[in-house]
């Protein structure tokens, strides 16, 4: 579903707006807005309290070793696209976290990468294709996933092809692996949750608190800048 709705969008919105310098300029916002409305519905009928029930449920270890189990999974996605930022550097410090949290983390549940100083920063395709010029295009808020603009949508749609763990993983573990990924999002929801339920269900316009974060967000991304504890993506994948 995920990649459907990402490819639609990738086709048929081609208007982009001017460089990597965010505007007022905001053509879709009917469309954006009516989005909005029902990914807050979502929230409020399901993520919010699904995740509630999820910070209640599950003890603090057992989210901790869930949280990094799937970020561990995310490294060997991160490490292609850095390499196709010509980025060596971090492209050697990814594969490095990835083996020490793998080999030394107990298959990743563990995190001894970070005390032996292997960083943990974000990346997609979408910075790829921001490392080689292309406009970030409009602002979007996509059914489920929320907030994007036309460069990340197209490049969530490539990530799916380029991680190697989707690649290499027997199909039969495609489950165990979208179950940890689903726990790790709630635990997600559930950190961040008095934040997230003052933007999107206590501010005076909900879109474009939302809208700003996002921005704010993801241009910690794109340079570089965004640690753990920073600003969360709302719908983060």
């Amino acid at each position: 579903m995920t990649v459907f709705l990402a490819s639609i969008m990738m086709v048929s919105l081609t208007t982009q707006c001017p460089a990597d310098r965010w505007s007022d300029a905001d053509p879709f916002e009917k469309s954006n807005r009516q989005t909005h409305e029902f990914n807050k519905g979502f929230d409020r009928g399901f993520y919010r309290p699904a995740s509630r029930a999820y910070g209640t449920i599950v003890p603090s270890p057992i989210d901790v070793f869930i949280a990094n189990f799937s970020r561990n999974l995310d490294l060997p996605g991160r490490a292609v696209n850095y390499l196709l930022q010509a980025d060596l550097t971090a492209t050697a410090l990814v594969v490095g976290r990835f083996a020490t949290n793998t080999i030394i983390g107990f298959g990743g549940i563990g995190d001894p990468a970070t005390d032996l100083g292997f960083p943990d920063e974000q990346t997609d395709f979408g910075v790829t294709l921001h490392t080689w010029g292309v406009d970030r295009g409009n602002y979007l808020e996509l059914p489920f996933l929320g907030p994007r603009t036309v460069r990340q949508a197209t490049g969530m749609v490539v990530d799916v092809f380029l991680d190697p763990v989707s690649q290499v993983l027997p199909a039969r573990y495609d489950r165990a692996v979208f179950t940890v990924s689903f726990l790790d999002l709630l635990s997600r929801r559930q950190r961040s949750g008095d934040f997230l339920d003052q933007m999107l269900h206590e501010s005076e316009d909900s879109y474009v608190a939302t809208r700003s974060a996002y921005f704010d967000n993801r241009d910690r991304v794109l340079n570089r800048g965004l640690l753990e504890d920073d600003l969360e993506d709302p719908y983060a994948e």
